[in-house]
């Protein structure tokens, strides 16, 4: 599935891991509600009407944060992450992550990073049950 014509989807988004290993990067991502005309190619979505799953980014070459190249393996910073803005190209994304911590965990906090990862190969595995556990805990 080609995720780019839906990335703007993402907005508001939430982001709920990140696993990092060596050159590779798994994003375990969902959608904001998608409307029934929205979803041109009748992909299959969660049950709250999202887009759900893994972007994955292999041979990572490159990591930006904030502008400047980072070394360091990524990972949920705060409790909660949200999807400000992606955007997906063939071997680069560009993902700007509101990531806030809630009471009652303290201090009570929030901040804006941006993140540029450039990769040999960027691709979307749509997985509409991935966050149903979450969703059903609520």
């Amino acid at each position: 599935m080609d995720i780019r014509k839906y990335a703007s989807y993402f907005h508001d988004g939430s982001i709920y891991d990140i696993k990092h290993n060596g050159k590779k990067i798994v994003l375990s991502l969902e959608s904001c509600e998608l409307e029934p005309e929205w979803n041109e190619d009748n992909i299959e979505l969660s049950k709250i009407n999202c887009l759900a799953g893994y972007l994955h980014i292999e041979g990572v070459k490159k990591i930006y944060i904030n502008d400047k190249i980072s070394h360091e393996k990524l990972e949920m910073i705060f409790d909660e992450g949200e999807v400000y803005h992606l955007k997906v190209n063939k071997n680069t994304v560009i993902l700007e992550a509101l990531w806030r911590n809630d009471p009652p965990k303290l201090p009570e906090e929030t901040d804006l990073f941006t993140y540029k990862i450039e990769a040999e190969k960027v691709y979307w595995e749509n997985v509409p049950t991935v966050h149903d556990e979450y969703w059903d805990s609520i």
